[in-house]
């Protein structure tokens, strides 16, 4: 079996992303520059990931998108405020996060057209929330990181490597009239 060029380069990536996670499991409890610094880079490695999830989604141009937005600035809100230790935080953060939970949850139940993905995609979601959430409110819940862990590599492989990026026509820009829209 062959593999393309792009999901070849993918591969790699994913593998290297294994490579840091585990890295980053075994010495979690080690200081030093190098677990700060592994630290930092899986974020910016999550980061990639999201974006490249993320960038052939329509869904922050609709509404519950837009609900989402503000779920997610409810959330970071409470986040900031339990950082200064203020006495509506976890409000705040339960607020955040089962308002965002429940608009993902909405938005998949009107969703015509089901798949694979979308399941795996909500699942990553709400765990994700609720370990948010778990962590914030300072219960030990580390047993399902590798749950949530097992689902994110599962979703890089379905969206990333697996799906076909989508072709777009080329559209030209110009400001000139358009012949075709003048005729009309």
């Amino acid at each position: 079996m062959k593999i393309e060029g792009t999901k070849r380069k993918y591969f790699l990536y994913l593998a290297l992303t294994i490579l840091l996670d585990g890295f980053l499991f075994l010495f979690h409890d080690a200081v030093g520059y190098i677990s700060k610094f592994a630290g930092i880079l899986s974020t910016l490695v999550a980061l990639f990931w999201l974006y490249q999830i993320t960038k052939t989604s329509g869904l922050f141009r609709t509404m519950l998108g837009r609900l989402l937005y503000i779920a997610f600035a409810i959330l970071m809100t409470g986040a900031l405020a339990k950082l200064e230790h203020w006495w509506w935080a976890s409000y705040a953060l339960i607020l955040g996060i089962c308002s965002a939970a429940f608009i993902y949850l909405l938005r998949f139940l009107l969703k015509k057209n089901k798949n694979v993905q979308d399941i795996v995609k909500l699942l990553f979601f709400q765990l994700t929330l609720f370990l948010a959430l778990s962590k914030l409110e300072h219960y030990n819940v580390d047993y399902f990181e590798i749950v949530k862990l097992g689902i994110y590599y599962l979703m890089i492989y379905l969206f990333v490597i697996e799906s076909t990026s989508p072709k777009f026509e080329v559209e030209k820009f110009s400001f000139e009239k358009n012949d075709n829209m003048s005729n009309s």
